[in-house]
């Protein structure tokens, strides 16, 4: 099985590009540019890790007033083996998430949702937000349990990813960056074990655990050894 990595990043074009352009270490993604854009960086392990944003105007058109999904996009998916899709998702100032609309089309077909509870990471923007709601007591506990109380269609997806969810900031120094896209990586591992019952090289789930057990890794805390 190929060492490398790859992921589809879905959600709205402003979310997608600053979390795509974070894990990249770069400005690469332009949320201007009316393309599916692809890009890769050289991770710490010496693998590589392919990003593909797919931009709203790239993931949908409108049919009988109903939201579907383009030909580019299914086309994209069947023919690549994304290893996981990121779901971008950030916090506004009055501590709503707004979510992608391609994840909720998505959840409303059995074969896609089956994709999505398969492969789906939920990336939430806005750890400063986060955190200073926390210190203010707007927000008690982890940003798991916060996860955990939502409602609605952020719930929904929430509970299909198996409450796989990352903390993500983009706006934090190099070091802080590097950080989160290791989480990310790490979170990315243990799926593709868990789905295929192997190993990617290089990647850190030990072979000491039964795989078919291993819980999603949640939160911004890394699995113990």
């Amino acid at each position: 099985m190929s060492s490398d990595l790859r992921i589809l990043m879905l959600g709205a074009d402003d979310m997608i590009t600053a979390i795509g352009n974070s894990l990249l270490g770069r400005k690469v993604f332009d949320e201007e540019q009316n393309t599916c854009q692809r890009d890769s960086v050289a991770l710490a392990d010496g693998r590589t890790l392919h990003v593909t944003a797919a931009l709203c105007r790239q993931v949908f058109y409108v049919s009988d007033g109903m939201f579907r999904l383009s030909d580019q996009l299914v086309t994209d998916i069947n023919s690549t083996d994304y290893h996981a899709v990121i779901l971008s998702m950030e916090i506004k100032t009055n501590l709503t998430l707004t979510y992608p609309t391609a994840a909720d089309t998505m959840l409303k077909e059995e074969a896609w949702k089956n994709f999505l509870r398969k492969k789906g990471i939920i990336v939430v923007r806005e750890a400063n937000t986060f955190t200073k709601a926390q210190k203010s007591e707007e927000i008690s506990g982890s940003f798991l349990d916060w996860m955990r109380t939502q409602t609605g269609v952020v719930g929904t997806i929430f509970q299909e990813l198996q409450e796989r969810c990352l903390l993500f900031d983009t706006t934090g120094s190099q070091d802080v960056l590097n950080k989160k896209r290791s989480e990310l990586v790490d979170m990315i591992d243990v799926q593709v074990c868990t789905l295929f019952g192997q190993c990617l090289a290089g990647c850190k789930v030990s072979p000491k655990y039964d795989l078919h057990l291993l819980p999603p890794l949640i939160g911004s805390k890394s699995r113990t050894k």
